[in-house]
């Protein structure tokens, strides 16, 4: 049996008008616990992506979602695992070919890293179990979005579980969002102060499915608030940015950044088959 150590990792914290910090607040949206990561590689100038080498097997890929639908607000209810699909595409699509070809299931796709399996799953978070779950719990209007429970040996991830905060205003398919056109930093489209504080689904799971595969924050020694965070301006769209803007859709797409994390972690899995 593999001496496992239990790490938190977590999600989002509650949105504001503002941009609000991943880095405060409990849980936070970073491994907890964990050996600190002295050296962590990063893009050009430390902005893109933020990796300390936590990985899975490469045998163990794609990481593999059972979906617990109980409790999931009804303004996302139908549209949940549609929208955590495409989460899981957006990883996918940018991750390299491996295998003979594409086949059927969408968890054996050639480029698969991160998929749900198409059985619906009852149970709930248990990271020693070996079996990985996205579920929905109450967990308070000023808690975060969400959060991940990891198992890990080393720096090799066994086990990862993913909870959503049900408490908080949800959504999924806004027309306007979903043209490109998010609320944030670049494009606002209302007072700041007036946006509602609603969290899209696809974006903050696109997030937490980068965190399943290893990667940290981007930039994470910087946590700013608007307007300074104008200092992170290569990093603050991209999809593992320590900071989430309300209404934000643009999250949903995968950057330069966190494409060349990606590309860091598959290297690492490549040498652990």
């Amino acid at each position: 049996m593999l001496g496992a150590a239990l790490v938190a990792v977590c999600a989002v914290l509650p949105a504001r008008s503002a941009p609000t910090s991943h880095e405060t607040g409990a849980p936070k949206d970073e491994v907890s616990g964990a050996a600190v990561c002295s050296a962590p590689l990063t893009g050009l100038g430390g902005h893109g992506f933020t990796y300390c080498g936590d990985h899975w097997r490469l045998s163990k890929l794609p990481v593999r979602f059972r979906v617990n639908q109980s409790g999931a607000p009804p303004a996302i209810a139908s549209d949940f695992v549609l929208a955590a699909d495409l989460a899981a595409l957006a990883w996918n699509v940018a991750a390299p070919v491996r295998g003979s070809g594409p086949r059927p299931n969408r968890c054996d796709q050639t480029t698969a890293v991160v998929c749900l399996e198409s059985a619906a799953y009852t149970g709930g978070v248990n990271p020693t179990d070996g079996v990985n779950t996205i579920v929905w719990q109450s967990l308070g209007a000023t808690a975060a979005p969400g959060y991940a429970v990891f198992l890990q040996s080393g720096q090799r991830i066994a086990d990862v579980d993913i909870v959503l905060n049900s408490s908080l205003n949800w959504y999924w398919g806004d027309a306007a969002l979903a043209s490109g056109v998010a609320l944030g930093p670049v494009a606002p489209l209302c007072p700041r102060l007036a946006c509602p504080m609603r969290y899209d689904i696809q974006a903050i799971l696109t997030h937490e499915f980068g965190h399943a595969l290893g990667l940290l924050h981007v930039n994470p020694g910087s946590p700013a608030l608007w307007p300074s965070d104008a200092a992170d301006a290569p990093d603050y769209n991209l999809v593992m940015y320590q900071q989430y803007y309300p209404n934000n859709a643009t999250q949903r797409v995968l950057g330069w950044g966190d494409i060349a994390g990606l590309q860091a972690v598959m290297l690492v899995s490549s040498g652990d088959p």
